[in-house]
C-alpha cells in the first residue's frame, strides 16, 4: 500500500475512521477526494462504498507533489476502481463543472483556503465537505477555512482532540455540512 512507503503523510486513524462512518452513513454516489496523499483515506472511502453496495463514483485529484510528481508505489491498486485526474487542486477546483455529495480536501496545504468558496460550491446539497489540518500550527492559513465556514453559518464540526500521544487528531479535521 502507499501508506507504507510515506506515513509522514498519512491522515491519522481516527480521522480517517470519522471519513469511513460518515461515507457509510451519508451513502454518497458522488465523491470527490482532492490529495491522495499517502492512500489511506482513498481505501477507506473505497471500502465504505464496498459495503454500501451502492452505485458510486469516487473522483481522486493529485499531482503527487508529495512524490516528487511520481505515481507512489501501491497507487495501481486502486486504479480500476476510482476516477483518476491528474491535477494541482486548485486547477481541478477552478476548472470542475461537476458536483459531488462527499468532498474530503486534504492536498494544497499552502493554498487551499484561496478557493475554500469554490470547493464548497462543488457540493451537492445535503453534501458534506471535509477539510484537514483546519488547526495545524504549521498551515495556519488553514485557520482561514474555519473563519469562511462561520462568517457564512455553515454548519461544521471540527475534530482536533488527542488523547493518547501519538494520535495527532490536533491537527484538525473539519467537517461542513451543505444543508437542504
Amino acid at each position: 500500500m502507499i501508506y507504507l512507503t510515506n506515513p509522514i503523510v498519512a491522515m491519522d486513524d481516527n480521522h480517517i475512521q470519522l471519513i469511513n462512518t460518515l461515507v457509510l452513513c451519508n451513502k454518497p454516489t458522488s465523491i470527490l477526494e482532492i490529495g491522495v496523499g499517502s492512500g489511506l483515506v482513498t481505501k477507506t472511502i473505497l471500502e465504505a462504498l464496498q459495503y454500501n453496495q451502492k452505485p458510486s463514483i469516487l473522483t481522486c485529484v493529485d499531482n503527487f507533489l508529495d512524490w516528487n510528481g511520481q505515481t507512489p508505489q501501491g497507487f495501481d491498486s486502486f486504479k480500476d476502481s476510482i476516477n483518476f485526474i491528474n491535477s494541482n487542486e486548485r486547477d481541478f477546483v477552478m476548472g470542475c463543472k461537476e458536483t459531488y455529495d462527499f468532498i474530503v480536501s486534504d492536498a494544497d496545504h499552502h493554498h487551499t483556503n484561496e478557493w475554500v468558496d469554490e470547493t464548497y460550491n462543488l457540493l451537492n446539497e445535503g453534501g458534506i465537505l471535509i477539510y484537514h489540518d483546519v488547526t495545524n500550527h504549521d498551515f495556519r492559513n488553514l485557520y482561514d477555512i474555519v473563519r469562511y465556514a462561520e462568517s457564512r453559518q455553515i454548519n461544521h464540526v471540527i475534530f482536533n482532540k488527542s488523547s493518547l500521544p501519538y494520535e495527532r487528531c490536533e491537527r484538525g479535521l473539519m467537517v461542513m455540512f451543505k444543508n437542504k
